[in-house]
């Protein structure tokens, strides 16, 4: 693989005017273009958001901190902090894992992203 000039863009070899610090960069269009592809791509499946919002149903709709309801903002937490190693023994498909085991109450909660984050951060939600 051929590396670029620092002032290249690396899709369409136009010269950029702004340097860059890695090796390649891309133009503003080439970036664009990339970037719509990205989130076609990681766009979640209708079969995904339906079993999310059959987890925010079983889990009661809104973050338990602030009441926040908008789906895309919601996540499971863990309420003993003990994600890591929960994820460590089931894999990363929390949804599908909470699924197959009925929807287990104990020992989580649904927190919307700020929350969560605030509690794995500061330990407590601000709220």
């Amino acid at each position: 693989m051929k590396l670029l000039p620092k002032n290249e863009c690396r899709k369409c070899h136009a010269q950029l005017t702004i340097s860059n610090k890695r090796t390649t960069a891309w133009c503003k269009q080439c970036h664009k273009e990339y970037a719509k592809v990205l989130r076609r791509k990681h766009k979640p499946s209708t079969r995904a958001r339906r079993l999310k919002e059959v987890i925010v149903h079983e889990y009661g709709g809104h973050c338990v901190c602030c009441g926040e309801s908008q789906l895309e903002f919601l996540t499971i937490d863990h309420v003993n902090n003990d994600g890591a190693e929960h994820r460590k023994m089931v894999g990363s498909n929390m949804y599908l894992w909470l699924q197959h085991n009925n929807y287990p109450k104990e020992g989580f909660q649904l927190l919307c992203w700020n929350c969560n984050m605030a509690k794995q951060f500061y330990g407590k939600c601000p709220h």
